[in-house]
């Protein structure tokens, strides 16, 4: 335990502290939480507290030793029928384990191909699904990449249609554990289509 001298503290008043620290590089199994309790305290010359209940403050804090794979994604926000898109798709491990067989899967946009001449070698289309993936294996705590996916627009659109939109995932084998924030495994990019000359 760590302890910090306030000295006098007048009535009425208050202030703030930080503490740090930092997680230990093996966790113990089972671990899926951490608390962190705080007290304060006076040496009782000025009367006994009458709230001491008030007195003791924890925090816990969501643990997960498993990786924590993040997916974005950056393309063309204005787009046109007939016109070549290219998706950008950044992928980082923000948790403390290594996957050991990460992989990316697109979702082929209605009204759209795959344009395997503009993508990066490695996409492979799944089954005849309008699916595509991209095996990225392992990937180290702290470590990125990216990849191009892209696709050709059809020339002609069903009337009323206002754009397209593409989703991609990032995920992994499970075996080192579940994804801590499953949220940010997912990437949407929004493209409408010109209404202009």
């Amino acid at each position: 335990s760590y302890e910090y001298s306030i000295g006098a503290l007048n009535a009425e008043a208050n202030g703030t502290l930080k503490l740090a620290i930092t997680l230990d590089e093996v966790a113990q199994p089972g671990v899926s939480s951490i608390l962190i309790s705080f007290t304060i305290s006076d040496d009782g010359a000025n009367g006994v507290d009458p709230t001491p209940s008030n007195n003791l403050s924890q925090v816990s804090i969501a643990f997960s030793d498993a990786p924590d794979l993040f997916l974005t994604k950056a393309g063309i926000a204005v787009v046109s029928p007939g016109m070549a898109v290219q998706y950008t798709l950044t992928y980082t491990n923000t948790g403390f384990n290594t996957p050991n067989d990460a992989i990316i899967t697109e979702t082929l946009p209605d009204n759209t191909t795959f344009d395997a001449a503009m993508s990066d070698p490695g996409w492979v289309q799944i089954g005849t699904t309008n699916q595509y993936t991209f095996s990225i294996g392992s990937l180290a705590k702290g470590s990125s990449g990216s990849t191009t996916f892209a696709i050709v627009i059809n020339s002609s659109i069903p009337e009323g249609t206002l754009g397209i939109s593409n989703t991609a995932s990032i995920t992994d084998d499970g075996g080192q554990g579940v994804a801590p924030n499953p949220v940010n495994n997912v990437a949407n990019f929004e493209s409408l289509f010109s209404t202009g000359p």
